[in-house]
């Protein structure tokens, strides 16, 4: 596959995954409080990508249907997350996304991406998501899960997004707000 083409493709799928704030939501317990939970990436939305494509030829043998996974990141973002509405902006953050697509097949992409928040001296939000694209319509569906370590460790985050319709949904549970006072 053309490396050309490989990096437009993952340009066009970081810009329809960012077009709209990451949103998400929470499974929670009986009694937990839990709240809205979204994140908004500014700045330069640029991907850089990590990794050669990486091609392996699918098992079933057909030469013209590869599978191709290739990492890459972004040139330079700030993240915000808004919780309840209130905007937190983390001192470091760090964002791995991975693309594996069937080339050639006329199949979907998967998307595994990795987000990080990092909160110096409280700790840290992981966020893990899985996006599948539909090459015919163009759609895209998450669905991510997070959690806290450090202070935040309490911090649950499950979220559904589908960019291809209107639907965005979430929650966060167990923000701690009284550590960002």
């Amino acid at each position: 596959m053309n490396k050309k083409i490989l990096s437009a493709f993952v340009s066009l799928l970081a810009v329809a995954m960012l077009a709209t704030p990451l949103i998400g939501l929470v499974q929670a317990g009986k009694g937990e409080e839990k709240t809205s939970f979204a994140c908004v990436p500014l700045g330069d939305l640029t991907n850089v990508p990590i990794s050669e494509p990486d091609l392996k030829p699918k098992k079933d043998g057909w030469a013209e249907a590869n599978v191709a996974k290739t990492s890459w990141t972004f040139a330079d973002i700030t993240p915000i997350l808004l919780i309840g509405g209130v905007p937190y902006i983390p001192d470091d953050f760090d964002f791995i996304g991975t693309l594996i697509i069937q080339v050639g097949s006329g199949h979907d992409a998967v998307a595994k991406n990795t987000w990080t928040f990092e909160f110096d001296e409280i700790g840290t939000i992981v966020v893990e998501e899985t996006g599948k694209m539909d090459f015919m319509t163009g759609g895209i569906v998450y669905r991510g899960v997070g959690w806290g370590t450090g202070d935040l460790k309490g911090v649950k985050i499950d979220y559904y997004i589908n960019r291809g319709g209107v639907e965005y949904d979430g929650t966060v549970m167990g923000w701690p707000t009284e550590l960002f006072t």
